[in-house]
């Protein structure tokens, strides 16, 4: 699902999905074939691991309903037409959320080859769970906790940033949209000092929370482009369910390296969280901004 503020329009991605069925060859297999595939595994994996269940789908927010009403119906039916037109309807939903991916990939790979023409930006932020202080590692949790939240930044092939808040700062529309204006005005410091151009095309990429798709954040956007800071931008999401992407590794490197710490001030945690990424080249330009 896409929102696009412009003065022109672009092009649409598109991709394919081909299954490999030999090691020399590439072959799609039939709707048939994939649905005996499964149901092979399947009675193989209840062969081997007979003590192990298959954990039920829950009402998780975020879950893709889509995928939940698919399985739902492949544990119910067991006739071969029943299955191979599931197994048809899954092959459809999959290739769908790949083109999805793939139309992401496209523009941010755009943002790397023109960096002086597009800029690409995805914002995200950490798991509430994941940021409360004290932070006692693998162990019981404190009764007294200071709740911190995590937004995350990531200019494709320019920055990557952290933005940490506490209780007293509301991290709904207003949070995103100060994080979007400082990532530009980063951006826009880099070009002036560097004597570069600008970009004019903006890509963002957000996910489906409700400061995402609220009108003051879109409203934000077009008055981005009414201003002449983007000739362009582009509200890009993923479908429900389906929205985890790269910023997501970066919360992933900053957990494993805090979950087993007993931390117990924001200041022990802020250089717990630089030490994280300090051993990995990829991250080496990451910033953390506490607004107080």
């Amino acid at each position: 699902m896409s929102l696009s503020v412009h003065r022109r329009p672009t092009d649409e991605d598109s991709s394919s999905i081909v299954t490999t069925t030999d090691s020399d060859a590439f072959q799609p297999l039939s709707a048939a074939e994939l649905a005996q595939q499964r149901t092979l595994r399947s009675e193989r994996s209840n062969n081997v691991y007979p003590n192990v269940k298959i954990t039920k789908w829950i009402s998780v927010c975020g879950k893709c309903h889509v995928c939940h009403w698919l399985y739902n119906r492949e544990e119910r039916f067991k006739g071969e037409k029943d299955l191979i037109a599931i197994e048809e309807f899954m092959t459809l939903h999959r290739t769908m959320i790949e083109q999805e991916r793939a139309a992401y990939y496209e523009r941010r790979d755009l943002a790397k080859r023109y960096p002086n023409v597009y800029m690409s930006l995805i914002l995200d932020g950490m798991s509430q769970s994941h940021c409360q202080i004290p932070h006692n590692g693998n162990k019981l949790s404190s009764t007294y906790k200071a709740t911190q939240h995590v937004q995350g930044a990531k200019q494709h092939f320019f920055s990557k940033s952290f933005y940490r808040t506490f209780s007293h700062v509301s991290t709904g529309t207003n949070l995103a949209c100060h994080v979007l204006l400082c990532e530009i005005k980063a951006r826009l410091q880099y070009c002036l000092d560097n004597d570069v151009e600008m970009p004019s095309i903006l890509f963002l990429q957000v996910d489906g929370g409700c400061e995402n798709t609220s009108n003051t954040f879109h409203a934000l956007c077009e008055q981005l482009v009414r201003d002449g800071v983007f000739n362009e931008i582009q509200v890009n999401r993923l479908p429900v369910g389906h929205t985890h992407e790269d910023i997501d590794a970066l919360f992933g490197v900053l957990w494993r390296g805090l979950q087993n710490k007993t931390l117990m001030t924001p200041q022990e945690w802020e250089e717990a969280a630089l030490n994280c990424f300090r051993s990995c080249d990829e991250v080496l330009n990451c910033l953390i901004y506490l607004f107080i």
